[in-house]
């Protein structure tokens, strides 16, 4: 194989994996988009249900407490479970957008700085979007929350690329 045929089935193999990780990255969002598009009705029931199976796993005991009592330990769950779900789904958007970054020629500080910038720009759009969902409302907090999650799933994924690639080194070297 003369070095033309295989530098073409490498620019090959990175196209692919720029489309699938792009395909990846793009899918997750409509997920996002999806959840928010939800009313606040719907979004409330779907959280409630989640954090309903949580309580009656963490304290088995549940059905025994007063209503009062079920009815507080249910807002402070809800609103934990509700606030761990953006910083999740961000998380997974950054470590999908770090991704896809990576299979393009740029420079090593801005496969950093760039997914960081698309996913705190699809953060605030998407706060925008729930600004118009009956129910809904556009908060600060949230964009905050959303912003850390990419952050730690653009971390991740940094740390893991760089582990990874610690370890190709490695084992080259002990051949």
């Amino acid at each position: 194989m003369n070095q033309r045929s295989h530098e073409q089935i490498l620019a090959g193999k990175t196209q692919a994996k720029r489309i699938f990780a792009t395909v990846l990255t793009v899918g997750w969002m409509a997920v996002i988009f999806l959840f928010s598009a939800q009313t606040g009705e719907i979004s409330g029931n779907t959280s409630g249900g989640i954090v309903d199976w949580v309580l009656r796993m963490v304290y088995p005991d549940y059905e025994t407490f007063s209503v009062e009592k079920q009815l507080a330990m249910a807002e402070i769950w809800h609103l934990f479970i509700r606030k761990a779900a953006h910083f999740t789904e961000y998380a997974v958007l950054g470590l999908l957008t770090a991704n896809t970054f990576q299979t393009y020629p740029i420079g090593p500080g801005y496969k950093w700085s760039i997914p960081g910038l698309v996913c705190v720009l699809y953060a605030i759009s998407d706060e925008i979007h729930q600004y118009f969902v009956p129910d809904r409302a556009c908060r600060f907090w949230d964009v905050c929350i959303d912003t850390a999650g990419a952050i730690m799933g653009i971390a991740l994924f940094a740390l893991v690329t760089r582990l990874a690639k610690r370890n190709v080194k490695r084992s080259r070297t002990m051949k």
